[in-house]
């Protein structure tokens, strides 16, 4: 019986399938190859119109078969949204001297390989491995969400890059997936996917549901947990059904491991499908529940030479690199419908790809395509984006003022005589535009008004001890919830403010000064969910046990965030802002210039809610809002139905 190994047999001296320079679609034009696979390869490939790098799968002239298998793979991405996710952007095929080659554009990931990280660096760290498989299971979540199986889950189609101190991952090579409702495409006879890392259900031929993918998670976890596959080197498939017949190993008989973590690995690994978790939420909530709670005191000293070497490395990183102009958008998609809108935003960080999910929405119904540009936290890259962006004909801008700069963009597409509406944020005084933003001053105080009355009994007949964590004081939506907070303690004068601390929207920062501030607070009080998760992980770090013996509170509805909720570490998130853009799209197609000062409420997330508020801002639960209606509905002057409590 033959040696089974994770990759198809290619040799990296093979020349490129199709030559270098050609022109394919009268799109893309091939640059080098960047993966080699049986069935094909992976070119960078320079998108002519936009001028940007995307990454270009050609399959090598096969069978009917082949082909299916890479219309599936592009049906499967067209479906799926997730930041976690390699998105397609087209497929299609074309010709070479009377041979045809099928093709998929997709997404562009700089980075590398999971199994290229472990093979140059070994095991990760605990957190960075639990990150990661987070990463994962988002992903493979909201295809299971479509009724898609991965069915190939291993380390080479796992992208991993670095934000923020932090590994990232997106999954990629949807190839063989799945739909739940829809026949194999493989024969009768043949198994798919890669045999190590495939679930027992696989071989045998039964039925293979979502809990293929998460046994294959579980052997992925143990692997970077430990820098090794449980079954060693190359094993032969006889080797592989051998093995699968003994219970799931212990990944803490080869490198030292918390119970909690083990405990998920198994029972991701368990043989028979019903032992495993029955989804990839309760997977996200056991990894969540399984990450280390060190002790205060060592702690104290580790996150301060920790927070040195971030800070000099930060510095070092910014002194060598290069400035990024940002002219070329991140992502290209929606409907067909030209010209684009244009979507400008800060930063690619949690709160947008939430954002960008209902903003995609809401374009693909109503076939208008988009451009979304990513200004790398730089506000004047932000303002070069809008000049790009204006240089072209386009239906309309839509943007946030970044850093003060928003007098700026609206000025400028004053000029190129281009629709604008201003979104989530304050502007200064500019030509008249139109905005959508929530009412920022109410949340705050709401916010504390639920932090107020659940910690009131931990404070017995003292003063309610309140820890303020805020994200950067100079931004205009902050100091909007900064002052329904000051509404709530006037009238609230037996709240006491333990300290307040700005975490310029750094996480790390929020965790480190919760950490030194949080001793005697009853609850916190934070700007951002990013703000309130850093929050948990400082109390935490402190000794305390966030939901039981202090509460913490944020704001913007993030799946982390979300999630927190769920498990009570967090007892409230206030989101729904994430639909301003959608909804500035929606003002924009229905034509109207004015009347269209549109000030939104957002809505609570509680342990008790937070179920339907997850099945709400999922991507399938959005396509069924008829933004059609909404269009006509603004058009004829109806600017309520913008409300994003309409939807909750």
């Amino acid at each position: 019986m033959g040696i089974t190994s994770d990759e198809p047999r290619v040799r990296e001296q093979d020349p490129p399938i199709v030559a270098l320079g050609t022109v394919v679609a009268e799109q893309y034009v091939l640059r080098e190859v960047i993966g080699r696979g049986g069935m094909g390869q992976v070119f960078r490939a320079e998108q002519i119109a936009l001028g940007r790098d995307i990454a270009l799968k050609i399959m090598r002239p096969g069978t009917l078969r082949d082909r299916s298998r890479l219309l599936r793979e592009a049906e499967s991405l067209a479906r799926l949204q997730s930041p976690n996710t390699v998105v397609a952007h087209d497929v299609g095929s074309f010709d070479v001297e009377g041979q045809e080659f099928w093709y998929i554009a997709m997404q562009l990931v700089p980075g590398e390989t999971l199994k290229a990280r472990i093979q140059r660096n070994g095991s990760l760290s605990i957190d960075a491995a639990l990150d990661v498989a987070c990463d994962v299971a988002r992903s493979l979540g909201e295809a299971h969400g479509h009724e898609i199986v991965h069915r190939d889950l291993k380390p080479s189609n796992v992208m991993i890059g670095e934000a923020h101190g932090a590994l990232h991952a997106r999954v990629l090579d949807f190839g063989i997936a799945k739909r739940l409702e829809s026949e194999s495409l493989s024969g009768d006879e043949e198994i798919v996917g890669s045999p190590r890392y495939m679930a027992p259900e696989q071989f045998t031929q039964d039925t293979v549901d979502s809990r293929a993918d998460i046994y294959a998670l579980g052997i992925l976890l143990f692997e970077m947990l430990t820098g090794e596959h449980p079954l060693g080197g190359a094993a032969s498939l006889g080797e592989v059904l051998q093995w699968l017949a003994r219970p799931p190993p212990d990944p803490s008989e080869r490198v030292p491991l918390p119970p909690e973590v083990v405990t998920v690995v198994q029972r991701c690994m368990a043989r028979d499908p019903a032992d495993r978790f029955q989804s990839m939420d309760e997977v996200l909530e056991a990894l969540a529940a399984a990450r280390p709670r060190p002790a205060t005191t060592p702690w104290r000293r580790v996150a301060l030479v920790l927070g040195l070497v971030a800070l000099l490395a930060s510095l070092l990183a910014w002194s060598f690199s290069t400035r990024h102009d940002g002219p070329v958008p991140t992502y290209v998609g929606g409907g067909d419908r030209q010209p684009p809108v244009v979507l400008l935003i800060p930063r690619d960080d949690p709160f947008w790809q939430r954002a960008r999910e209902f903003f995609v929405a809401v374009a693909e119904d109503l076939d208008r395509s988009v451009l979304i540009y990513d200004a790398e936290d730089d506000p004047e890259v932000m303002v070069r984006q809008a000049g790009a962006a204006l240089s072209q004909p386009i239906a309309g801008l839509i943007t946030q003022s970044f850093e003060g700069r928003g007098t700026r963009i609206v000025d400028l597409a004053a000029e190129a005589d281009v629709p604008v509406v201003r979104i989530n944020n304050t502007f200064e005084s500019s030509h008249d535009s139109h905005w959508i933003r929530p009412d920022d001053e109410r949340t705050g105080f709401e916010l504390a008004e639920v932090l107020i009355a659940t910690a009131r009994p931990l404070a017995g007949a003292g003063p309610v001890r309140l820890l303020v964590v805020r994200g950067r004081a100079a931004d205009a939506a902050e100091r909007d919830r900064a002052r329904g907070l000051d509404r709530a303690l006037r009238a609230h004068p037996d709240v006491v403010v333990v300290a307040r601390v700005d975490a310029n929207w750094r996480r790390d920062r929020a965790r480190a000064l919760t950490e030194r501030h949080v001793d005697d607070a009853h609850a916190i009080w934070a700007t951002t969910d990013a703000m309130a998760l850093g929050a948990v992980e400082g109390a935490i770090r402190a000794g305390r046990e966030p939901g039981v013996d202090l509460f913490i509170g944020g704001i913007d509805w993030t799946d982390e965030g979300l999630a927190a909720v769920a498990e009570g570490t967090m007892v409230v998130t206030y989101g729904g802002h994430f639909m301003e853009a959608g909804w500035a799209l929606v003002a924009l197609e229905s034509g109207r210039n004015e009347d269209l000062d549109v000030s939104t409420r957002m809505c609570p997330a509680t342990s008790a809610n937070v179920q339907e508020v997850r099945a709400t801002v999922r991507a399938g639960a959005f396509q069924r809002i008829d933004f059609r209606a909404l269009v006509d509905a603004v058009r004829r002057g109806d600017t309520s139905v913008l409300d994003p409590e309409r939807f909750f």
